[in-house]
């Protein structure tokens, strides 16, 4: 500060070094007790040069009961404190209270909210109704959730919900349904015909395959038989038996494996995307859940396995590989991603 007193310097200088040596900030009591008593010619003068440090930019306030005091690089450190606080659900406002009282002493529970309404802000925390928070990976993760809930079977919106209930712990149903419309509006999820009545059903494909709807017509069979007392067993054994009657056709033939080998990269790359539209800026999907996505499109593993390695041998993705593959038994490894030379994988990035 420029014409400052000698005194006020050496004052300067002491209330600087202690809020550099202190991770919470400071109040007035404390940092007299770091300024020596020859640096001022009063006590009722540190108040006054606070403000005018505060003024100057070199150090922040804010008052709650009583003034306390930080440097700006505290409240850097504080924010990312506050990203920590996160896990795998949405918190309400008292579960973030209840995580600043270790993760952030000797902040004021006002300031706390302006950091935390800041990075809402600037859209590293998301908000819903200023009473759930929650980071944009997690969304992306509910949204992968529901997108594998409806990759079996089309589903009313009442079976989806009940089928994601324990999935979604922490989500209000109105936000599940914010992006169950958004998944809708962005085509990743269809409004497809029933098999009977007139409420569409909900897909993960735009055009449901006849495996789709022939097991809603067993599921349809087995809840009409029930009440004339036969299992869901027995009516599956039942047309089993009733269907190895017909021969099935034989499949055609594939007339250009190459541009089938194109097909399947092609759905691989867009399913990433469809499960995490982060994706596209570097987000790392799992295999494993990537895999599940497609059973129905590409249902043996090894012609899966065989495409992610064309498509990272291609340099369009780049493979997380597991580092302590000796762990795992031959169960757990044979459901990763292999390149047949002993190398497993779990993830998945695409490349620029």
């Amino acid at each position: 500060m420029p014409n400052e007193h000698p005194l006020h310097s050496e004052a300067t200088a002491s209330v600087l070094r202690a809020l550099q040596q202190s991770a919470q900030p400071l109040s007035v009591t404390k940092l007299g007790k770091a300024v020596p008593k020859s640096a001022l010619k009063s006590k009722k003068d540190l108040p006054e040069l606070l403000q005018q440090m505060v003024k100057a930019g070199q150090i922040r306030s804010h008052k709650a009961r009583s003034s306390v005091y930080w440097l700006p690089s505290l409240e850097d450190l504080a924010s990312e404190r506050i990203l920590e606080a996160f896990d795998d659900k949405p918190l309400t406002q008292t579960d973030l209270e209840n995580k600043f009282r270790s993760l952030l002493p000797g902040w004021p529970t006002a300031k706390r909210k302006e950091m935390v309404a800041q990075l809402v802000k600037s859209g590293r925390i998301r908000s819903h109704k200023s009473s759930l928070y929650w980071l944009p990976g997690l969304e992306d993760q509910a949204s992968a959730k529901i997108l594998e809930a409806l990759n079996d079977l089309p589903l009313t919106q009442t079976d989806l919900k009940n089928k994601l209930r324990g999935e979604l712990t922490g989500w209000p149903q109105t936000k599940r349904d914010e992006m169950l419309a958004q998944l809708l509006k962005e085509e990743r999820v269809y409004k497809v015909p029933p098999l009977t009545g007139k409420t569409s059903l909900l897909s993960a494909r735009a055009e449901p395959t006849p495996q789709d709807y022939i097991k809603l017509a067993l599921q349809l069979a087995v809840a009409k038989l029930k009440p004339m007392g036969l299992t869901a067993e027995q009516v599956l054994t039942a047309a089993r038996e009733v269907l190895q009657l017909s021969p099935a056709p034989a499949p055609p033939a594939i007339s250009s494996p190459r541009h089938d080998a194109a097909n399947l990269e092609r759905l691989i790359l867009e399913r990433m995307l469809q499960l995490s539209p982060s994706a596209a800026t570097g987000a790392s999907v799992q295999l494993s859940q990537l895999r599940h996505a497609l059973h129905s499109e590409i249902a043996d593993k090894d012609i899966f396995d065989q495409a992610i390695m064309r498509l990272a041998e291609q340099g369009r993705v780049a493979l997380h590989q597991h580092d302590y593959v000796s762990s795992l038994s031959q169960e757990e490894r044979a459901a990763l991603v292999s390149d047949g030379r002993g190398n497993y994988f779990i993830g998945v990035t695409l490349r620029a």
